[in-house]
């Protein structure tokens, strides 16, 4: 991702699990950056919705987050299929390019190149090299 591209995106989609609950304080932190950039930002999770929300609300994120989409809230399979990132879209009322998906697994990556969503890869999995990793959720600010 070059910094070229970077004002095009509108939304952030961020997975769950491994990704904005390993740091609740550090995620609050980016959340807010990015609601303050007029970003919006988004839960897409393959967890369950009800799991999600309560997380999210247990430590504050829930008022800073748009829209959760959960496993249950698609038809299909779970992530690597891109519905959840794409209902994510959809309820934010924007195009699969105006979005980039922060997550911490191949299948992340591989749901947001199915759903046409540029992607970051957070911490150490061993994504493909020509994916743009990061080691902490704050350097995503640095992409913005």
């Amino acid at each position: 991702m070059q910094k070229t591209m970077q004002s095009k995106y509108k939304a952030i989609i961020f997975d769950f699990q491994g990704v904005l609950d390993v740091d609740f304080v550090e995620s609050k932190r980016v959340l807010e950056y990015i609601k303050n950039k007029g970003i919006s930002a988004a839960i897409g999770s393959n967890l369950k919705h009800q799991t999600v929300l309560s997380y999210a609300e247990q430590y504050g994120l829930q008022e800073m987050v748009d829209v959760i989409v959960g496993i249950d809230d698609v038809e299909y399979m779970a992530k690597p299929a891109p519905e959840i990132f794409l209902l994510c879209a959809t309820y934010l009322q924007l195009e699969s390019s105006e979005c980039l998906v922060v997550g911490d697994s191949i299948s992340d990556c591989d749901a947001a190149r199915y759903a046409n969503m540029d992607f970051v890869g957070i911490f150490g999995v061993r994504f493909p090299q020509e994916i743009q990793v990061v080691q902490g959720l704050e350097q995503i600010i640095e992409l913005l």
